[in-house]
C-alpha cells in the first residue's frame, strides 16, 4: 500500500500502530488483507480518522484534506492608508474586518510610503480574534547642502553622503 499525506509533517496511525512517513509525508507498506483504521494528525489541523480496506487490489491512502484549525486577526493601523501584508501575503489597509487565519504564529507587516515599515509577529489562536493597533512612524527626508560643495555629511557619527 503507498501512503501519501499532506501536511508532510503529520503523524499517521493504522490500527493505533505509529507508520513512519518520510520527510515527504509518504510511505510503501506491505499490508494483509483486511480492514484498517486510520488517524491522521498535525500541527495546526483537526485530526481526521476514517477506515481503508485491503485486498487483492493495489491500495493507496491519499489525505490531503485535513481542516486547519482557525482563528482570526484584526488589524487597526495609522495612517489608515498603510498597506497589511500577513506572512507576505497582502491583506489591504487597516483590516475592518477580521481575517481568517490558521492557529498559530504569523507574521503582520505594515508599511506606507514616508513611514516607517513595522513588523509582528502575532499568535492566532483557536476561535479567537487577535486584535492589533500599529502606528507608523513619519521618515524625515533631508536636503543637505555643503560649502565647499562635496563636502563628507555625517549624521551620528554615520556616513550619510
Amino acid at each position: 500500500m503507498t501512503i501519501k499525506i499532506t501536511p508532510a509533517n503529520a503523524t499517521l496511525s493504522l490500527n493505533g500502530m505509529s507508520v513512519n512517513l518520510d520527510s515527504r509525508g509518504e510511505s510503501a507498506l506491505e499490508m494483509a488483507h483486511g480492514q484498517f483504521t486510520y488517524k491522521v494528525e498535525a500541527n495546526g489541523y483537526y485530526p481526521k480518522e476514517g477506515q481503508i480496506v485491503v485486498n487483492d487490489k493495489e491500495h493507496s491512502l491519499i489525505v490531503n484534506d485535513l481542516n486547519p484549525i482557525k482563528g482570526k486577526l484584526s488589524v487597526h493601523v495609522n495612517p489608515y492608508s498603510a498597506e497589511v501584508f500577513v506572512d507576505g501575503h497582502p491583506i489591504g489597509r487597516s483590516a475592518l474586518e477580521p481575517v481568517e487565519l490558521q492557529i498559530g504564529q504569523h507574521e503582520v507587516m505594515v508599511s506606507s510610503d514616508g513611514y516607517r515599515t513595522e513588523t509582528r509577529i502575532v499568535t492566532i489562536n483557536e476561535n479567537q480574534t487577535t486584535d492589533i493597533s500599529v502606528s507608523l512612524s513619519r521618515v524625515a527626508n533631508y536636503k543637505f547642502t555643503t560649502s565647499p560643495h562635496g563636502a563628507n555629511i555625517f549624521v551620528n557619527k554615520e556616513y550619510v553622503g
